[in-house]
């Protein structure tokens, strides 16, 4: 049996587990902020170090090689300020901008890892 019960300013949750229960301490308000960069199709799938908007300044941000759209990489300590000290984390969404228009020797770039690699995206759609 789970319930939920108001006390003062703060959710407890509390847990029955045969004859005792457990009561939850509340979490601290929330104090991660989030973002969103937009990387390269190669700073994606290279790795690469960049630049991005914190609250109080640029920061600079690694990127893991191998990373996804819509992957969330944590900035530790530069989130909002905690009533109880100390600073919430900065979470950045990375989204990946392919280029809006190639240059000739991009798009032969392009066409020749094409032509080289045997990734197809769809296949993770399957669960392949």
């Amino acid at each position: 049996m789970s319930t939920t019960c108001i006390c003062a300013r703060w959710p407890i949750s509390k847990t029955t587990v045969g004859e005792s229960s457990v009561i939850a301490p509340p979490k601290p308000a929330a104090a991660n902020a989030t973002s969103s960069s937009h990387v390269a199709p190669w700073e994606a799938a290279l790795g690469a170090k960049i630049t991005v908007p914190t609250l109080e300044r640029p920061g600079e941000m690694k990127i893991p090689p191998g990373a996804q759209a819509g992957q969330r990489l944590r900035l530790r300590g530069q989130g909002l300020n905690r009533r109880i000290g100390g600073r919430g984390d900065e979470y950045v969404k990375i989204r990946i901008v392919n280029p809006p228009k190639l240059t000739p020797k991009e798009k032969e770039l392009f066409e020749k890892l094409a032509a080289e690699s045997h990734f197809n995206a769809r296949d993770l759609m399957a669960g392949g």
